[in-house]
């Protein structure tokens, strides 16, 4: 199997050279070693409209919203719902940062352009086989930085219906509530990808944390 090469524009912050070096580099720098890791995308349409002469204003009543996908009725953990990831794989992923761009491209069609910083990497578990990490990352993409004027409806989301059967931009009263604005429930997959999310919007609401790209 060939390895998956990544946009040569992608932009990654500096905070997260720890995750540019080979897989099972990452896997073995950890005590125990890792048997795998999964990559999670927090992917945000931001509630800032910028104005024709560059100026930035957000609209009344406006809230960042997260990219959540619901699972395949025919695939694991059928019709609850998710941020975009998935396995890093050696061999194919250069990097878990590679992974986390082929994963977002293959779940959602959308092209990954920046990694603004990591949001999380402390869920852990245990399998056959050895420990497993969740890395949680907020990422921009194509047509949907913090650079234009952005509408979710502006972002072609493609889904792999063999994977995923539906998708939503939802904001964190939303998920708090477990439905969407139209009235989709939004059952999570597990509490600690509700965790991460949230901690993902506490990040862009609190200043002295917010993640900037550099």
């Amino acid at each position: 199997m060939s390895t998956y090469s990544p946009p040569t524009t992608l932009e990654i912050h500096p905070s997260l050279d720890a995750f540019r070096v080979p897989i099972r580099e990452y896997l073995a720098s950890t005590n125990p070693p890792l048997a795998g890791l999964i990559v999670s995308a927090l992917i945000f349409k931001p509630a800032k409209s910028h104005t024709a002469n560059g100026g930035g204003a957000q609209r009344h009543g406006e809230k960042d919203r997260v990219l959540l996908v619901q699972r395949s009725a025919t695939d694991g953990c059928p019709h609850l719902w998710e941020a975009p990831g998935g396995g890093a794989e050696p061999g194919v992923d250069g990097s878990p940062l590679d992974a986390l761009v082929r994963e977002v491209r293959e779940e959602t069609g959308l092209t990954v352009v920046r990694v603004r910083g990591l949001v999380d990497a402390e869920t852990e578990w245990t399998v056959k086989g050895g420990a497993w990490r969740k890395a949680s990352f907020e990422a921009e993409v194509e047509a949907h930085d913090q650079t234009s004027d952005i509408e979710a409806d502006t972002v072609d989301v493609v889904l792999d219906p063999a994977e995923h059967q539906d998708y939503a931009w939802v904001s964190r009263e939303e998920l708090a509530g477990g439905m969407t604005a139209d009235g989709r429930e939004l059952n999570i997959t597990f509490p600690t990808q509700t965790d991460i999310l949230m901690k993902g919007f506490d990040l862009r609401e609190r200043t002295d944390l917010k993640l900037e790209a550099q």
